[in-house]
């Protein structure tokens, strides 16, 4: 065997390696590289890999993607008992804690994309359509995720992975669990509503479950309770007006607030709505009722109303709601989350 080739690609790879380049360079067998018997046909080889050939079936560089998600949020709940950690105090091993499982279904559109008229879409007699081109493929790639968001009750009480949250978005952040389809080439005539179908059909029949049930036992061996954590106001007070919490008036944003029982139904469009009322007190008598109702829409807030009243009527001013409206769509969420979501 000639030595000089071998020679010459052991040191292009070593001048690679030690340049820090930022990607991974897949090297073939040995009985592949020794059939390479010009530097040349190595240096193609290479330069096939580097564009993403050989990377995972990935469409070769410069490439154009679109990406499209369809989300389904608060669709189910499930309770787990917490474990008693070793900075835990006041809590029972029978402790129990609510989380909401989302999930989404992402589909990946991709091609390699030479020109700038590669594009990905096109209009075609009025209808948008994929943009079809005989050198340059197009292909799909379907991505499912689970995550799980807690309760309000929960925030400042949770730590996952020896890590503490400090709110809901963080917890979801890091519980979650994502599954990836192969890539998959793109026929003529296959639309984006058709792709997106496909990509969620199966992720219904073959994934779901096992995502599911993957990221409840992540959940369950790995959450800990800190001990009675963060208990605000605005804790006490949402479980004043869901469950009954035994004091009835607090400070929530610099006003003392007399909360009253909330109540939670579903209406003819399958909607959930969250009704109540909150007094501010004044120390001179004037005091202001705010009755509130909020609409939910597959685990979303589709709308929120707002009315004041004082002795007067019906009040015009605004500044009494802004300051609660943060406390009042917490208290929604906390009530989505135990009873929207089943």
């Amino acid at each position: 065997m000639d030595i000089l080739p071998r020679l010459r690609q052991l040191f292009l790879i070593s001048a690679l390696l030690s340049s820090g380049a930022a990607f991974a360079l897949i090297v073939p067998p040995l009985s592949e590289v020794e059939t390479l018997n010009q530097q040349n046909d190595f240096a193609g080889a290479l330069d096939d890999m580097l564009n993403g050939i050989h990377d995972n079936g990935w469409p070769r560089r410069p490439r154009r993607s679109l990406v499209i998600s369809r989300i389904y949020r608060h669709t189910s709940t499930f309770s787990v008992g917490l474990k008693a950690s070793a900075l835990g105090i006041g809590f029972t091993l029978s402790r129990e804690a609510l989380f909401a499982l989302n999930w989404k279904s992402h589909l990946l559109i991709i091609r390699h994309s030479p020109q700038a008229e590669y594009l990905l879409a096109q209009q075609n007699d009025g209808l948008i359509q994929l943009a079809e081109h005989e050198k340059s493929p197009l292909f799909a790639e379907c991505t499912y995720s689970a995550s799980a968001s807690g309760s309000i009750e929960l925030v400042g009480n949770v730590s996952l992975f020896g890590v503490s949250c400090k709110n809901k978005e963080e917890l979801e952040q890091q519980l979650r669990v994502e599954q990836g389809s192969k890539f998959f080439r793109i026929k003529n005539g296959d639309s984006i509503p058709y792709l997106q179908e496909l990509c969620f059909k199966h992720f219904k029949d073959f994934v779901e479950v096992k995502v599911t049930e993957d990221l409840k036992n992540i959940i369950v061996s790995n959450i800990f309770l800190l001990g009675e954590g963060v208990n605000t106001n605005q804790q006490k007070a949402i479980r004043k007006a869901l469950y009954g919490y035994p004091e009835k008036t607090f400070l929530i944003n610099k006003r003392t607030i007399e909360v009253f029982p909330a109540s939670t139904y579903k209406d003819s469009k399958g909607r959930f709505n969250v009704r109540g009322s909150l007094l501010d007190k004044k120390i001179w008598g004037l005091n202001t009722t705010i009755v509130y109702q909020l609409v939910y829409q597959n685990g979303h807030l589709d709308r929120a109303h707002y009315h004041a009243y004082t002795a007067f009527g019906e009040s015009s001013s605004n500044t009494i709601v802004d300051a609660l409206k943060e406390f009042v769509e917490a208290l929604g969420s906390e009530a989505l989350l135990h009873g929207g979501a089943a």
